[in-house]
């Protein structure tokens, strides 16, 4: 390598051009004249195309949000590329390469399938540089849709269908997103609502079932206990007294004798009170003191057995009768006592389940009533997509056929002409590289490391 391209410095041969034009003409010649030839055999194979565009819009929804809420996705450029995708299916453009006739020369021997293929590569989908606003002011989504075919009047033909199925495409699709909305919003309507009534049965349930434990039954229940405790007070100085007065009546006479009928028929009356407390009428202890005591009341009448004193009879059999009755009432004031304290001592715990259900259906009601919100403003909004007043596209500009094409022969001519001539260059520096020769003095110095002593002038 020379000191020049060790200092950074341009090569050697680039100082002489002409030198290499002279010892490279044939190269460069011949590069040339192989582009020069490739130019045109493209030029004239080249087929001339025409490509004409149509102009669409796309509006926004032309009723204020606040009144109807907006439920389909409003993003131009999301609904654009979906909707171009629709447009370019086989399904869409089939039909459009049968009423065109495109490509009359390979429909014999190609597939359509291919000439499809073929129709979606000449499609062009791009912004357009125009701005258009709309009622509310706001500049709309504006979009060309071109096509590009040999026969300007056919690229003019099939912009416009593009442009037609294009707008159809998206009404139908705001449409349908409309109607998905309203449909998914319905469904979930319903099954809140459901999932809302199985929780009010619930609750309803738990308070049939725990009624008298509830919190709100909890002050009524307290004023029974109070009430409850002041009738076992009454009732037992009541039967303190009674049971006084038995005893007075009986010390009078032979009464008094716990072996006589009317002391053993009031022993069987207390122990059928006491058996009455825990046990339930068809209990067999209870069964077995009825029969003793039914025995014992057909003996003493069948014998006529007593105090000898009428009166006195009828005063014992009512004390004992109201002992009785006494005691019974104070058993019954007591069972229904430990029943209400029982009830009032599980109160806190079904306290907090009620809570939790209640709050349950609370968060249930909440959303079933924003889920029936929404489903109204979803059904509102497809009643405007339904009178075509939601966001929709529209043909702003009809393609017309074009009257020049889109690029002419004479640019791939210069095009070709500018790539042979850098090729050639290319080439002859390519050449200059693998092949180097000396063309300075300071040269000669550097490669061969000699003192020039002198130097000639080219010679003719």
């Amino acid at each position: 390598m020379s000191q020049e391209e060790e200092g950074g410095q341009l090569p050697a041969f680039l100082t002489d051009p002409r030198g290499v034009l002279r010892r490279r003409w044939v190269w460069l010649a011949g590069v040339i004249a192989l582009g020069v030839i490739g130019t045109a055999i493209f030029v004239a194979r080249v087929p001339v195309t025409f490509l004409a565009s149509a102009t669409l819009v796309v509006n926004e929804q032309q009723i204020p949000d606040k009144f109807v809420a907006v439920t389909v996705v409003e993003d131009p450029l999301q609904q654009i590329d979906a909707l171009v995708g629709e447009i370019l299916s086989r399904e869409r453009l089939a039909p459009l390469v049968e009423k065109h006739n495109l490509y009359p020369e390979l429909r014999k021997h190609t597939a359509m399938l291919d000439l499809v293929r073929m129709a979606r590569s000449n499609v062009v989908v791009a912004p357009a540089d125009s701005v258009v606003k709309q009622k509310r002011g706001s500049p709309a989504s504006v979009f060309n849709i071109s096509f590009r075919d040999l026969n300007p009047k056919v690229a003019a033909a099939m912009a416009n269908d593009l442009a037609t199925l294009f707008t159809a495409a998206a009404g139908k699709a705001s449409g349908d997103a409309a109607r998905t909305t309203a449909d998914f919003m319905r469904a979930e309507r319903d099954r809140s609502e459901r999932e809302l009534r199985a929780q009010e049965r619930l609750l309803s349930e738990f308070k049939e079932k725990y009624r008298g434990e509830l919190p709100t039954e909890l002050g009524t229940n307290t004023s029974k206990l109070e009430r409850l405790a002041l009738q076992r007070q009454t009732l037992g100085a009541q039967l303190a007294a009674a049971e006084t007065r038995l005893a007075d009546l009986e010390r009078l006479g032979d009464l008094a004798n716990p072996a006589s009928p009317y002391s053993r028929l009031s022993a069987l009356r207390t122990k059928m009170v006491s058996e009455q407390a825990v046990n339930t009428d068809e209990h067999p202890n209870v069964i077995a003191v009825r029969r003793q005591i039914e025995a014992l009341e057909k003996e003493i009448a069948r014998s006529g057995a007593g105090s000898g004193d009428p009166a006195q009879d009828i005063a014992l059999r009512s004390l004992r009768d109201e002992v009785a009755d006494l005691r019974i009432q104070i058993v019954r004031a007591s069972s229904e006592s430990a029943g209400l304290e029982e009830r009032v001592s599980r109160t806190p715990q079904r306290e907090e389940e009620l809570a939790a259900l209640m709050q349950k259906q609370a968060v249930l009601h909440e959303t079933y009533i924003s889920n029936l919100r929404k489903l109204e403003a979803a059904e509102l909004a497809l009643s405007v997509e339904s009178a075509q007043q939601g966001s929709r596209v529209e043909v702003l500009d009809r393609a017309v056929a074009p009257s020049e094409p889109e690029s002419t022969r004479l640019k791939y001519l210069f095009a070709g002409l500018g790539a042979s001539v850098m090729g050639a260059l290319a080439i002859a520096v390519l050449l200059e590289l693998l092949d180097p020769v000396i063309v300075s003095v300071k040269q000669i110095e550097d490669e061969l490391g000699l003192q020039v002593l002198g130097s000639v002038g080219r010679i003719g």
